[in-house]
Formats: structure tokens, sequence, C-alpha cells
């Protein structure tokens, strides 16, 4: 593992060290851009929920190129004061950041995986959120249980209901967590293997898988997307049931291009969320069902004319065949390796793009 270490801050720069923070095995990670107003009440949530004195809190406070610093300096002070009675916050400050939100999640989370270097990263365990989300009593004890019940497990997306902070955008955060949900839940029917949320604030991982995983993603929007979809290609990421855990705000904003807030603002102007067809989603089981069927042990062009027409042509226009060539060359030559290996190429993106392909030449 130390070896693996080394291999990841090489590729991707050292991560600063905060005193103190080597002490900790948890850590929630809470990007913060112009937030004053939420993160004393994201602060407190976490403070009051169950077994949070061994968590440590890094509030990565970041604002882009350009940008006015003053709430930023405001945020500094206000996290200054209050750690003054709390050891267990931390302060990274990141003006200029050029990266975006993934930007700012990966220089808290890089800087927890390198305080955590000489200890077990099996037993290390991640949270992200962000400075909006407020989170229940049993945010913390119900991560714990589930990764105590299942050492194998790499990484889990927690159970999440948004918050109605502007009352204008209440209808729309109900179309848009039923648009999310239904999304998530037709996956899970076609039997894809990437039937997870992606939502960065509802999100925890062991620090093994996160170092598998590569790390967060350096992006303006879609970092947890990435990264999920990866941490479901490298081990075992699944969904946590039960109660909602962490409770984002359902708020418009033109921060980034997509995501939460992006969506509320289309469905506020009348705009529909391009939700994919049941015809679409069925087709997607047909491909699903026969790479598991069929292992991949039959050749390219048979697999594909076995295909619905849309899903053959999106696939050749994929290069399938050229890839799929490669790819064998260096799996094991066993159905389960060849399954596992196909649902690494076909990936979450590849599902995604095929879904809206197949509505598109309908």
């Amino acid at each position: 593992m130390e070896r693996a270490l080394q291999k990841y801050f090489s590729r991707h720069g050292e991560a600063e060290k905060l005193p103190g923070l080597e002490n900790f095995s948890r850590a929630v990670v809470i990007p913060a851009w112009n937030e004053l107003a939420e993160l004393p009440l994201v602060l407190d949530s976490l403070a009051e929920a169950k077994n949070s004195a061994g968590v440590a809190k890094i509030v990565v406070v970041n604002f882009p190129q350009g940008a006015d610093s003053s709430e930023s300096i405001a945020t500094l002070d206000y996290l200054t004061k209050r750690r003054e009675s709390d050891g267990t916050l931390f302060t990274l400050y990141f003006p200029d950041n050029p990266d975006g939100v993934g930007g700012a999640r990966k220089r808290g989370m890089d800087s927890f995986l390198n305080s955590c270097a000489d200890k077990k990263l099996d037993d290390c365990i991640l949270f992200s959120l962000d400075a909006d989300t407020l989170v229940s009593a049993d945010y913390f004890t119900a991560v714990e249980a589930a990764f105590a019940s299942d050492p194998t497990l790499g990484g889990v997306s927690l159970p999440f209901r948004h918050r109605v902070t502007d009352q204008s955008f209440g209808e729309a955060i109900v179309r848009y967590e039923k648009y999310l949900r239904r999304y998530v839940q037709k996956l899970a029917e076609a039997g894809s293997t990437y039937a997870v949320h992606a939502i960065g604030s509802a999100l925890a991982v062991r620090l093994s898988a996160y170092l598998r995983a590569d790390g967060m993603r350096l992006r303006h929007a879609g970092e947890d997307f990435y990264f999920i979809m990866d941490l479901v290609k490298t081990g075992n990421f699944r969904d946590l049931d039960g109660e909602a855990l962490v409770f984002p705000a359902g708020r418009g904003s033109e921060r980034t291009p997509f995501g939460t807030g992006a969506a509320l603002r289309k469905i506020t102007s009348g705009e529909g969320l391009n939700e994919v067809s049941d015809r679409a989603f069925a087709e997607l089981k047909k491909l699903l069902d026969l790479a598991n069927s069929s292992g991949m042990e039959i050749a390219a062009t048979e697999f594909l004319d076995a295909l619905p027409p849309g899903v053959a042509a999106f696939l050749i226009q994929e290069k399938f065949a050229e890839n799929w060539v490669k790819i064998s060359a260096n799996t094991p030559r066993n159905h389960q390796a060849q399954v596992a290996a196909f649902h690494r190429w076909f990936d979450a993106l590849r599902t995604l793009r095929l879904l809206h392909y197949l509505d598109s030449v309908k």
C-alpha cells in the first residue's frame, strides 16, 4: 500500500499535511464557496450526529479565478474562531481554484489520504459532503454499520432528500428527485452494474477504495459521477438502503452546467429533464443479458447480430469489435472475468450515451 500511495502522489502531487489530522481515521470533506450562511448549520448538524467526536471535518474554502474573495475571507475568519472550541475542525484555503468543486473535494480528500499514510487504509473512512447539506443523527453510525457488516465494501452512496430552501423550487425538487430515482431503478431492472446514485454530498468510501479509484476527479461538474463510476469498476460500491441521511439544499444555481442547480432551473423555466424512455431501458437490458450470458465468448460479429439494431449501431459507432479484441486478449479466459471486463468497458458513461442515442433514433 505504501508503494501505491507513492505512485498516487507522484502522479497527483503531494497533498498538504494538516497538523493533528493524523490523529483521525475518519474525515468529512466539505468544499465551501460563498456558503457562509449555510456552513454553520452544516457543522452544527455534524456535531449533533452520533459518534461525531472522532471524525475530522475538513472545510476547503475555495473560489474560482477572478471571483470576489471577500466571503471566502469571512468564512476563514469564522472557521478560525470556531476551531478554538472544536479540535475536529480543519481548514484548507484554495484561492483561484482552477478545477471547480472536483478540485476542492480532491484537495481535502488527498490531504486526509496523506495524513493516513501510516495507517491501514481499509480502516480509514472518508465522507464527502457539501457546505449546504445537513446530515441526520445517524449519518456516521449508519455508514460505520455498513462497512462493519461487509469488509469487502469499498463505498456507499447515501440515502438523500433535498430540502426546500426556496419555495419557488418546491415542485421542481419533487420532480427532480423522482427523475433521479427512476433512472437508477430502471438501470437496476436492466441489470446494470452502475445502478447507483452519484451525488457528491451523499458519499462515503474507504480510503483503500479511494486510492484504487485514483482519487476524486478534477472537474467543474460531474466529478462525483466519474469518481463513482471508477469506484464501481475497481471495487464493491452500492447504494445504502434506509432513511435519508443527507439533506442537500434544493435551490437553483448557475455555478455548473449540470447537476441539481441546473436541473431545477430547467424545470422551473418549463424545460424537461430528458427522461429516458422505457423502450431504451428495455433494449439496454437485452444488451446486458446477452453480455452476462455469453461472457463475450462468442465472436463480436455474432454478438452484434444478436442485438437490437439500435444497440448494435451504437456499439459499432463505439468501435466495440476493435476494442473487444484488445480487451479480450488481456483478460483471463473464464466466464466471470470476461463479463467483468465487458462491464468495465461498457461503463456508466457509455450506458448513458447508449440510452440517449436510442431515444434519438426511435
